[in-house]
């Protein structure tokens, strides 16, 4: 199997303007789609927002965005999703703080006895 591409950023627009118009198809009118790169070559992870979900359970949410994704996007792209996440925008976590890193004097080291 030949190794997957990154999309260009033309195509990844595309891919959710395409998502966004299925959705609102199906009544989700404002919807916020983030494509995430995975960490693999041309993998991502898919996270669609909107303020209607807050009504349905989680496997609900889930079969409205694969039904949307079916009809929206060609099959090699599906592929391209290793996860999807559908979330309430009050479910979106706040950034956590950035913390600096310990400061570790030099005798908290472990010093190695010598041997002779």
């Amino acid at each position: 199997m030949a190794a997957w591409k990154n999309l260009a950023p033309a195509r990844q627009t595309q891919l959710r303007n395409l998502l966004a118009a299925a959705l609102a198809q199906r009544g989700y009118e404002t919807v916020d789609i983030v494509l995430e790169p995975s960490g693999l070559a041309g993998r991502y992870r898919l996270y669609v927002t909107a303020a209607d979900f807050g009504k349905l359970d989680y496997s609900e949410r889930l079969a409205v965005v694969a039904g949307a994704l079916q009809e929206a996007w060609p099959r090699a792209d599906q592929l391209r999703l290793t996860l999807q996440f559908a979330l309430a925008p009050d479910e979106i976590p706040a950034p956590a703080p950035k913390r600096s890193p310990p400061v570790r004097s030099h005798r908290t080291g472990r010093t190695r006895k010598r041997t002779a």
